[in-house]
């Protein structure tokens, strides 16, 4: 098995045939050689074309999220196949992708995928390997490295924009990972304030938010919006062009092309803090659902 299977000259077709003939079982050591062939390929590519084109690259991606599909689907394939999603979208799309509309529905797909993966009850109740916290770095390291551009002055699509969603999922998660290993560190061994107190200095040495949510339902606290009933999404980490601050958001569609986040003390958060009481994820969903639906 070469590069070549992942290059957008081999036929899908073509490709499953090859796979049936050998299919491979040991997600690790298949997800190393997958490494190996995206990292040779777009390098020759790079090299041939001198500037990789848009849409060759977008057609290697889409072959290598296919690829990385069949690894999560292998048994414990979880974690290799977490970690290449992670790969596909920080360090081939995020850095290579010219045109991010065009490059922001497979951002989506893999942002999906990753949500799938950590909402999967399996990870949700019990440990599965994946390093939360570091990927949640990785994401924040990525993010601060941006040099924004937007493609339209009247769109709001821009890297970093594209990335929160996935931000605000990794960090939640990153929360509860430390939360649950200082829990499993401490036991009884201490009272609930010290305990809580290891906790939040754990999270600053991990780089993880003390606040973990980047994106929370909010009401518009204007008199006509409140009769209203209005709920939208406000960012709490905003970008820092400032095409989030229209008079009003065109829309709400969380992590939708166009990226209509609201922020700023006029919008009110349906729940302000995280209770110290939570200990889990989905426990911070269900908060977040009664909380809005009052």
């Amino acid at each position: 098995m070469n590069r070549k299977l992942i290059c957008v000259d081999i036929p899908e077709a073509m490709r499953e045939r090859l796979f049936a003939l050998r299919q491979p079982t040991e997600p690790a050591s298949y997800g190393r050689r997958l490494k190996n062939m995206y990292s040779e390929t777009l390098s020759r590519e790079g090299s041939v074309t001198k500037a990789l084109k848009m849409e060759r690259l977008l057609a290697i991606a889409q072959n290598l999220f296919a690829e990385i599909s069949r690894i999560s689907n292998m048994p414990n394939g979880g974690v290799t196949a977490f970690n290449l999603f992670l790969d596909l979208k920080l360090d081939i799309l995020a850095p290579r992708s010219s045109h991010l509309s065009d490059a922001q529905p497979l951002h989506a797909r893999t942002h999906e995928k990753l949500l799938a993966m950590l909402e999967n009850p399996s990870t949700l109740h019990s440990p599965t390997g994946f390093s939360v916290a570091a990927a949640c770095r990785r994401t924040k390291e990525r993010m601060r490295n941006i040099h924004c551009f937007r493609e339209q002055q009247h769109d709001n699509v821009c890297l970093y924009n594209i990335l929160l969603p996935t931000l605000d999922l990794l960090q939640r998660h990153a929360y509860f990972e430390v939360q649950a290993n200082v829990r499993l560190a401490v036991r009884d061994r201490l009272p609930a304030e010290l305990t809580f107190l290891v906790f939040e200095n754990t999270l600053d040495v991990e780089d993880i938010d003390r606040e973990p949510r980047v994106i929370v339902r909010a009401t518009d606290t204007s008199a006509d919006a409140m009769r209203k009933g209005m709920v939208m999404e406000k960012c709490l980490a905003p970008c820092q062009h400032d095409c989030r601050r229209l008079g009003k958001p065109r829309n709400n569609n969380r992590g939708g092309i166009d990226f209509c986040y609201v922020l700023g003390p006029k919008y009110k958060e349906c729940l302000p803090m995280i209770p110290k009481s939570i200990t889990s994820y989905q426990e911070l969903l269900d908060m977040e659902f009664t909380a809005w639906a009052r």
